[in-house]
């Protein structure tokens, strides 16, 4: 999924007054939460800012979990409109999302594989 298409979902599912450049803003603020924390990347390999010109390159986390960067827009794009149910909705899609991304995305990279739990018992 490219940031255009994050935006086109976004105006289709949830109508709204915000611009293109907000909701660009918006894009790139879960693609560095996504680089930071879900991939772990290091500030020297995170992927440069999306702007109007390189919306249609892909982002970075692949189906399913690419609906993540839509629910993010659309809760925020809901936020900045004060339709607070509508958010809520938006938001608990997104965490939901999200968690099942960290799951995958932490089994896949074997982040914790030497990761041992004491057992006192």
């Amino acid at each position: 999924m490219n940031t255009a298409e994050v935006i086109k979902t976004v105006n289709d599912r949830c109508p709204n007054t915000c611009t293109d450049e907000e909701k660009i803003a918006y894009v790139n603020e879960i693609e560095n939460i996504v680089q930071r924390e879900l991939l772990n990347l290091e500030e020297k390999d995170m992927k440069r800012q999306v702007t109007s010109d390189t919306q249609t390159e892909e982002l970075l986390l692949e189906k399913p979990f690419d609906l993540i960067y839509v629910y993010y827009v659309a809760a925020m794009t809901c936020q900045a409109m004060e339709e607070w149910d509508s958010f809520n909705a938006w938001l608990s899609l997104y965490n939901s999302r999200a968690v099942d991304a960290r799951n995958y995305y932490i089994t896949k990279s074997n982040r914790y594989k030497n990761l041992r739990i004491k057992n006192y018992f």
